[in-house]
């Protein structure tokens, strides 16, 4: 959904400029900002529970020697068991209202899914992006 989904935010965003919506360009690049950042959690989280079988810390700030071994190992190096890193890598710092539903949620991936879906939903409904509903689901 992630690849496919920017390229139909894309081409109506160029529709809308086209058609000389500025206003509209605006919502919908705020909404591409939060479908990037949902799409960021939602696999940082999902990854974190697999690999390291514990909750995941959405606020907690990277310590420096994480940070460190981050930096060390190459991206597809196998992670050793002294590298784990505590940290959930996320484009953006969940907000204070996205930590609080998250924390008393027994399933944060779902979660985070009904939030796309609301996102791309709402645009939909309110002819920001123009994409058949057939296509989109």
């Amino acid at each position: 959904a992630f690849i496919s989904l920017p390229g139909f935010v894309d081409a109506s965003i160029d529709e809308h400029r086209a058609r000389g919506n500025d206003q509209i360009i605006e919502e919908v690049l705020e909404s591409k900002n939060r479908l990037l950042h949902w799409f960021s959690l939602l696999f940082a989280v999902a990854v974190q529970t697999l690999q390291w079988r514990q909750e995941p810390d959405l606020l907690r700030p990277m310590r420096a020697d994480e940070d460190q071994m981050e930096r060390r190992r190459s991206f597809w190096s196998k992670i050793k068991e002294f590298d784990l890193c505590d940290r959930v890598y996320i484009n953006s710092v969940p907000t204070r209202k996205e930590v609080d539903v998250l924390s008393e949620s027994f399933d944060k991936l779902t979660i985070i899914v009904q939030w796309i879906q609301s996102e791309v939903s709402r645009m939909h409904l309110f002819n920001r992006v123009f994409i058949h509903s057939s296509i989109l689901t």
